[in-house]
Formats: C-alpha cells, sequence, structure tokens
C-alpha cells in the first residue's frame, strides 16, 4: 500500500505535464475568458448539490442493501422490480431527503425571485 503513493504522484505528474504540453502545442492564444463563462458555470453547479442529495437519499433509502428484501423475477424476459419508492419514513435516510428538499426549495427561490429584491429584503445566495 505505500508504493502506490509515489507511483501515483509519478503518475499524476506525468499526466499533468502531459496534458500541459498537449495544451501548449493545440492552443497557441489563450481561450478568452470573462465573467459569462464564471456566471454560466455558477448556473450550472448550483444544481450538484440536488443531484447529490437525491442520488444519496436513493442510495440510502435502498432495501436490497439495508433491509435486505427482495423481489424474485418469475420468468427470465421479466425485469427484477426494486421496490423503491419515494416514502416518508424516519430511517437512515430521512436527513438526506429533507436536506434535498430544502436545497430544491432555495434553488427555486433563488431562480423565481430577483436577486436585487432578496438582497433589499437581507438575504444574499451568492
Amino acid at each position: 500500500m505505500p508504493i502506490m503513493f509515489p507511483m501515483a504522484m509519478i503518475i499524476i505528474s506525468n499526466q499533468r505535464l502531459a496534458e500541459r504540453a498537449q495544451v501548449a502545442y493545440n492552443m497557441r492564444q489563450p481561450p478568452a475568458m470573462d465573467a459569462a463563462l464564471s456566471k454560466s458555470v455558477l448556473a450550472i453547479l448550483k444544481f450538484a448539490p440536488l443531484c447529490l442529495l437525491f442520488n444519496g437519499y436513493w442510495l440510502m433509502d435502498n432495501k436490497q442493501f439495508f433491509e435486505n428484501s427482495w423481489a424474485y423475477k418469475d420468468k427470465a424476459h421479466e425485469n427484477m422490480k426494486s421496490n423503491h419508492f419515494i416514502g416518508f419514513r424516519v430511517c437512515q435516510s430521512s436527513p438526506m431527503i429533507l436536506a434535498g428538499i430544502l436545497c430544491l426549495i432555495s434553488v427555486i427561490v433563488q431562480m423565481v425571485v430577483p436577486e436585487d429584491q432578496l438582497k433589499r429584503m437581507g438575504f444574499t445566495m451568492a
């Protein structure tokens, strides 16, 4: 296991050097980066926590993993039922769904209410 750390360092350094040389060879002039690029990235990245929270909820609420409940197939061509539906019960996945719902409400408020109005009310979601 300890030999993997120096190997990883060498591999990552080699990859970084090769990528930088490739970019320097292919891109003679640096790309134009302005505020529009940063704003578009931030607009897309505000949905990342939603995906993380709802995917984490789906994984933590999986009955096949945590409760060992299976639904067997009768025939080979049938799809296996997962018995995985959204159910509001108190379990290990409850904090994930609550945080996901709060984050979804926050994103919806940020999309609906103008930013200057939120600032006047004392809220900032930057």
